[in-house]
């Protein structure tokens, strides 16, 4: 089990369509967690290395690395860390291999219900919680 005070009880949001990030900041707004962003998969790669996440959110198909890249690297260096995966791609085949492979936790298309959002996250977090 990882020390509580090594992971921080932050949430990274991961896309790079800036209204996309900005309606899961909203969404967010009213959980009591730090939210960090980013808009790009390098800055978030950036981030993966310096900080460590209760839960990482990220797009799917963006330039650089793709949501399943970021699910890689974030599995391999904190495997607690919650992952999901949000996309308007549900049915891509590289999506069912990853989750065969469990690289996510959750995983929602977009456009999101509110509320399944606000719940997968709560219980992301619970899970994560039980697992420190």
């Amino acid at each position: 089990m990882q020390n509580p005070t090594d992971v921080t009880l932050n949430i990274l949001i991961i896309d790079d369509e800036t209204f996309i990030l900005n309606a899961l900041k909203r969404e967010f707004s009213i959980l009591d967690f730090q939210i960090s962003w980013a808009s790009c998969s390098t800055k978030a790669m950036e981030l993966l290395k310096t900080e460590k996440f209760a839960c990482v959110i990220s797009d799917f198909l963006m330039p650089e690395f793709s949501g399943i890249d970021i699910m890689k690297q974030v599995a391999a260096t904190s495997p607690l860390t919650r992952r999901i995966l949000i996309t308007g791609h549900p049915d891509h085949p590289e999506i069912k291999e990853a989750n065969k492979m469990n690289l996510f936790h959750g995983f929602l298309p977009k456009p999101w219900d509110k509320y399944e959002l606000l719940t997968l996250i709560r219980d992301q977090i619970s899970e994560f919680r039980d697992t420190i």
